[in-house]
């Protein structure tokens, strides 16, 4: 019990440190401290995400990795699509090939920072700041991928095929990472046609179709994404309610990993409900709430019948030298 509690912690952890780090940054840029705040707050990030112990430092890496990619999307500029698709790419080739891909991100990244763009003012400092933010971490995983500081998630030894079914375990997360980027976009194009209401089913059913081609670990931590991307659908309120709602679902879905996937149900049961109470609204997004509760009742449904039915094993009862995301063990 006390492994589940802790690592549901963790998951909730993380999450809890990006939005922090997301906030702070906001928060120093504003303060106009942003240059001098750089160095100390990326020493004390690297820090924080070391004290979370070896292998979820890796996830936690990997996750900000994408956040980097992340820092211009606000411009508009396809170009800044195409970057966070590559750090996405960067970030499970991190997770599973070598760390020196999240690396490669961050030393990378202050040379992108300064290509020509219009920004607002508040974030006129952001490129010098990048500059001690980002040096500091990439250094630190490069250290660490030097010293074999962490171990790879799903390619355990060096036996034949290894390699290929780390590939694989990419694969499988950049595919998740997109599927999850798609159906975002696809919900905002979607309101913008007046169709939301309409399609917030057929929506569902495809992306339950979609998430079954991955084979049932990788679909299991999928609907754990998922899970938590549902709790955050009404978070730009910022109010407090809204953050309960959104740290209950990931702590949820965390549950739904390391436990049993009942409460990844349980969190899509919930979410109906939650849906229908008033929520302020930006505009065009009258139809949201009623959207999002026909949307979750498909999944809440299909995550009921996976669990009756024991289509997923959660990762902690899973035998020892199955490759978590693979879906095989090693020969």
């Amino acid at each position: 019990m006390w492994t589940l509690i802790r690592r549901t912690g963790l998951t909730v952890g993380i999450v809890l440190l990006l939005i922090v780090v997301g906030f702070g940054v906001s928060a120093a840029a504003s303060a106009d401290v942003l240059i001098a705040a750089a160095l100390p707050f990326a020493l004390v990030l690297i820090l924080a995400i070391r004290a979370m112990g070896r292998p979820p430092e890796l996830i936690a890496w990997a996750a900000f990795t994408v956040w980097l990619g992340s820092t211009y999307l606000s411009t508009g500029s396809p170009l800044e699509v195409v970057l966070l698709c590559a750090y996405m790419v960067m970030a499970a080739l991190g997770l599973f090939k070598s760390p020196y891909f999240l690396a490669a991100a961050w030393l990378f990244h202050p040379i992108w920072d300064f290509l020509p763009r219009e920004l607002p003012t508040i974030m006129i400092n952001l490129p010098t700041a990048c500059i001690l933010f980002d040096l500091p971490i990439g250094l630190y995983l490069v250290w660490g991928a030097r010293n074999n500081r962490w171990t790879l998630f799903g390619a355990g030894s060096a036996a034949p095929g290894e390699g290929e079914r780390a590939l694989v375990n990419a694969a499988k997360t950049l595919a998740v990472a997109f599927i999850l980027l798609g159906v975002t976009f696809l919900v905002v194009a979607l309101a913008d046609a007046g169709l939301l209401l309409w399609s917030a089913i057929p929506v569902g059913a495809v992306l339950i179709g979609l998430l079954r081609l991955l084979g049932r670990t990788s679909e299991m931590v999928a609907w754990a994404v998922f899970t938590g991307w549902m709790g955050m659908a009404f978070a730009h309120t910022g109010g407090l309610l809204e953050a309960v709602v959104f740290f209950g679902s990931v702590a949820l879905a965390g549950l739904g990993v390391f436990r049993s996937t009942a409460f990844m149900s349980l969190a899509w049961v919930l979410f109906i409900p939650w849906s229908i109470v008033p929520h302020p609204l930006p505009d065009g997004y009258a139809d949201l709430p009623l959207a999002a509760a026909l949307f979750a009742v498909p999944i809440a449904l299909y995550l009921a019948w996976g669990t009756r039915a024991r289509r997923w094993s959660p990762i902690e009862d899973e035998p020892v030298g199955v490759s978590r995301l693979g879906e095989q063990p090693p020969p």
